[in-house]
């Protein structure tokens, strides 16, 4: 019964975006009160949900480390922008604590650890 629930949820949420209704709906879910709706319970909107976790999380890692780069060497090229984009979250973590004593842009990046 609960996914069937959810797959309702699912639909009704679509509907109202589809229809520009958003703000009549949450002012109607506002009036009837504490609804709650845990989507790590629904498979779909749970695997939505992390992936949007663990992207964002990179996003804002890369996007730390660059503006560290920046106040640390200035002007940072596009092809260093797309490499911390495309980076794991290892690598992040190793430029991360590279930026604080490495002596140049270039050496941030280079294998040896610091």
């Amino acid at each position: 019964m609960g996914s069937r629930v959810g797959v309702s949820f699912l639909r009704l949420v679509i509907l109202v975006q589809l229809r520009q209704q958003v703000p009549a709906v949450v002012e109607e879910v506002e009036t009837m009160g504490n609804i709650t709706f845990d989507m790590k319970d629904h498979p779909v909107l749970n695997d939505i949900f992390e992936k949007g976790v663990v992207e964002g999380k990179h996003k804002g890692e890369a996007g730390m480390l660059l503006r560290q780069l920046r106040k640390r060497f200035g002007a940072v090229p596009d092809a260093t922008v797309e490499r911390l984009q495309m980076a794991g979250s290892d690598d992040l973590d190793r430029w991360a604590d590279a930026v604080l004593d490495a002596p140049s842009l270039d050496a941030v990046f280079e294998t040896s650890k610091h």
